[in-house]
């Protein structure tokens, strides 16, 4: 064990007084409910170190101590640092800034007593219902699963909080969790047993493939936490099988039990929201696990005549598969023949994926009610794009773009598809040139990645102009073929800002609220335009960096990170947002109205 942990360790048994440090360092506060603010007796409050020393330990440094019976706690002779808070208690949930929030950050200098920690703890509430087969049989055994929303490259995903099985009667119950909006779903798992659609007369025979597979996700289920989720390496998979059926005809029917998300769908786009409130108990959570009908995709890669293609592998990649722990069916591809199947496909939209060593191809698919049987995929080695970045007329006396120094000129897939690809990259030479090679065919934005030198500032620069040959690029460049014109980046180096105040429904400034600047309409895919700063404790906020242009800034007092890049969660709070018109190097002045909660 290196001495490291064995420090960390050591660290971790001692509590919330430890006269041998003698730093006269320490951190008072006091526990409330958030609904009523009476103080909270028997909480358990956890400072942990998370700075320097400890920031990648595997074991971090930590202090506890329980709140008296007026909600007070007290941490003495602790070392100075940086640390997270984080409270329990049977029944409560905790999230500073937010339930879903990480704690409240604290930085504490040798010497230094703080004392006006106040920290707030909502009641846990419950979610509960009965899983049933389309024959009103109860589903015993069936993996139930409660997910948020969360949002990645603007698209929207459902990130597992808590799981459970149901009983015999096919009941479950989740509890500890914090007040939101939750997501429902049914999985079946080895044990349970199959569910289908057979009557009478009908032979179902033995599994015929696996179509794909969902994490058997497992987390801590105590009162007394949140539920943590376990490390996702750890969990272990739930393989989703398709059934062949052989009706009284002589036909045949694939099936599979698919996850099913309330109110009793398999689309994950098309799932209901469960709203709980702070301490509340939300029965009748109710639906149906019915098996659905399941297709095959048959097709062929090729290539050049001079190329061997070698072993292919294809795999099928939901177009939004919506959820964080799914993983596509994937198969190779016969290399005598160029020939693959993919069996157990259901209705959707995919992009089917072929890869070798050294070659890509793909194609989108829509899969319907019927077979898909000639799918043809090219391979290719990718397309080269070349170019040249050159900053627009640098100012020393206002800005040392000079001192910028161009890392690489980046294209971002548009959109980010999981399993596909995010992007291709080519290095900048001195002279502002570039090369990119394999690029795949799709839609790309572009990105300059760019830093100063060690003790110099690193100026702000932003892409002010982008053109292949003729065409304008900044707000998206489709690629299909390989280009002949080569692409040309200017980059600006006076950019502009916004700053202000973000203000209550009482017009009083509000701390750590999320204040996100989001451009015009026609720039909206372009996911580095977007800029996001927390308040300050005077409720003031600086937004720097922006290239000129038309924004609208929103204020939240909690909100999904890189929720405002879904298109459908923007258009809600559409009107709620102050429209500014940003010059090049000015600052301009606003005053959005907090978006509650």
């Amino acid at each position: 064990m290196s001495l490291l942990r064995i420090f960390a360790l050591l660290f971790l048994t001692q509590g919330a007084t430890n006269p041998s440090l003698a730093t006269n360092t320490s951190i008072q506060g006091k526990v409330a409910r958030r609904d009523s603010s009476a103080p909270l007796p028997d909480v358990v409050v956890v400072i942990q170190r998370t700075d320097g020393l400890f920031e990648r330990s595997i074991t971090q440094p930590s202090y506890s101590a329980k709140t008296s019976d007026d909600g007070a706690f007290t941490f003495q002779n602790i070392e100075p640092g940086q640390y997270r808070v984080s409270a329990t208690r049977p029944g409560f949930v905790y999230g500073q800034g937010g339930t879903s929030g990480p704690g409240l950050a604290i930085a504490i200098a040798a010497g230094q007593k703080i004392r006006d920690v106040h920290l707030a703890m909502i009641s846990a509430g419950v979610i509960a219902g009965r899983i049933a087969d389309h024959n009103g049989d109860p589903v015993d055994n069936a993996q139930v699963q409660v997910s948020k929303a969360s949002y990645a490259a603007g698209r929207r995903k459902l990130v597992a909080v808590q799981s459970v099985t149901t009983n015999d009667l096919g009941d479950y119950r989740l509890f500890g969790l914090t007040p939101g909006q939750y997501y429902v779903s049914a999985t079946p798992v080895e044990s349970s047993k199959q569910h289908s659609n057979a009557s009478d007369g009908d032979e179902i025979q033995a599994s015929v493939s696996t179509i794909g597979a969902v994490t058997k996700f497992s987390s801590s289920t105590s009162p007394t936490a949140s539920p943590i989720p376990a490390p996702r390496d750890s969990q272990p998979s739930v393989s989703i099988a398709a059934i062949k059926r052989i009706l009284k005809d002589g036909g045949t029917v694939e099936e599979a039990n698919l996850p099913v998300y309330f109110p009793g769908t398999t689309d994950v786009q098309a799932a209901k929201s469960v709203d709980l409130p702070a301490g509340g108990i939300v029965g009748g959570i109710d639906f149906v696990m019915s098996p659905v009908g399941v297709r095959h995709i048959r097709g062929r890669v090729t290539a050049s005549d001079s190329v061997r293609l070698g072993p292919v592998s294809i795999t099928l990649i939901p177009r939004n598969p919506g959820v964080e722990d799914y993983t596509p069916p994937k198969v190779t591809v016969d290399e005598s023949t160029g020939t693959f199947e993919l069996s157990g496909v259901q209705r959707g939209l995919y992009s089917l994926l072929a890869s070798s060593a050294t070659m890509f191809g793909r194609v989108p698919i829509q899969m319907d009610d019927a077979d898909l049987p000639n799918v043809v995929v090219a391979m290719t080695n990718g397309f080269t794009l070349s170019g040249k970045v050159n900053v627009e007329n640098p100012d020393p006396k206002a800005l040392n773009a000079k001192a910028a120094i161009i890392d690489a000129v980046v294209l971002n897939a548009d959109p980010q598809i999981p399993g596909l690809p995010g992007g291709f990259s080519g290095r900048v030479e001195s002279d502002g040139s570039f090369v990119i090679t394999g690029v795949i065919p799709g839609r790309y934005q572009t990105a300059v990645a760019y830093h100063s030198n060690p003790g110099e500032t690193t100026p702000l620069l932003y892409s002010k102009g982008a053109g292949l040959g003729d065409v304008d690029v900044l707000g998206g460049l489709q690629l299909e073929f390989q280009p002949q014109e080569k692409l040309e980046i200017v980059l600006g180096t006076k950019p502009g800002s916004i700053e202000g105040v973000a203000l209550s429904q009482k017009r009083d400034a509000l701390a750590n609220v999320t204040v996100v600047a989001v451009p015009e309409m026609g720039y909206r895919r372009r996911t580095g335009l977007y800029k996001r700063v927390s308040t300050d404790p005077n409720g003031r906020f600086q937004i720097q960096g922006l290239r000129p242009g038309e924004y609208k800034v929103f204020a939240w007092e909690e909100v999904e990170r890189d929720a405002w890049l879904d298109p459908d969660f923007i258009r809600a709070y559409e009107d709620r947002g102050i429209s500014v018109y940003v010059r090049e190097g000015v600052s301009a002045t606003v005053a959005p109205d907090v978006i509650p909660r």
